[in-house]
């Protein structure tokens, strides 16, 4: 799969159809590997923390989910052409995981919002296989690695935020002796559950996702559109 280099990042430069392939590949051969959506918030917080930094750097694929990646992009000669979410490619992996058979297991969120997720699912892809579900918030990882190696899932969905979703992978990850696929969601279920609205269809075309989330939640939101303007900043100054 094609990468390109933004901000010290190799970023897929693919389309749904490619990773969704790669992915399946990945279950069926059994190999293992880490999903992770870039954006500009990741981005600032790696400024600051180089442990994150190395972590996402690390990661097997970095699919670029913010505007602002594309955008950074533009700025060098590999410019990506198309944005990537975590939310849209993991509704298409449930698609494929149906199709193949596949297990998931759905990590974080708390334990009403994990529940409503996997009821949610369930009802969208009456087939779906979902043989565990774990709040995120847990205090013992081995407890959390062996429910989910119980479970015998191909595919771990986790939502638990940046930076601790991509800290935990990136310390569990071989101890999972099933999964083949870790994709971090972020605040994914709230969405997925119904608990969060996500914007219409044609402000994600757009993408300007970020702009009605800021209109929706100014005051919780307000934080994230200074890193957003930081991050412009940032992308400004890089080097062509």
């Amino acid at each position: 799969m094609k990468k390109a280099k933004v901000l010290e990042y190799e970023v897929c430069d693919t389309d749904y159809r490619e990773i969704l392939h790669e992915i399946k590949n990945l279950i069926l051969s059994k190999r293992k590997s880490a999903i992770i959506s870039l954006n500009p918030n990741k981005v600032m917080l790696a400024l600051k923390d180089g442990h994150f930094k190395g972590i996402l750097q690390k990661m097997d694929y970095l699919i670029p989910d913010g505007t602002g990646i594309l955008l950074a992009s533009n700025r060098t000669e590999n410019k990506i052409k198309n944005r990537i979410t975590g939310i849209s490619l993991f509704d298409e992996i449930c698609l494929n995981a149906v199709e193949i058979g596949a297990k998931i297991f759905l990590l974080g969120a708390s334990s009403e919002v994990v529940q409503a997720t996997k009821v949610a699912l369930e009802d969208k892809y009456p087939e779906i296989i979902i043989t565990g579900i774990l709040d995120g918030y847990f205090e013992n990882d081995a407890i959390a690695v062996e429910m989910i190696n119980s479970a015998h899932a191909n595919i771990l969905a986790v939502a638990m935020g940046s930076p601790k979703q991509e800290i935990w992978i990136s310390e569990n990850a071989d101890k999972l002796e099933n999964i083949n696929v870790m994709i971090g969601l972020g605040g994914a279920f709230d969405v997925i559950s119904g608990r969060i609205k996500r914007a219409p269809n044609w402000i994600i075309k757009l993408g300007l996702e970020w702009l009605y989330r800021i209109l929706r939640q100014p005051i919780s939101r307000f934080k994230y559109f200074v890193t957003l303007i930081r991050f412009c900043k940032v992308v400004l100054t890089q080097k062509k």
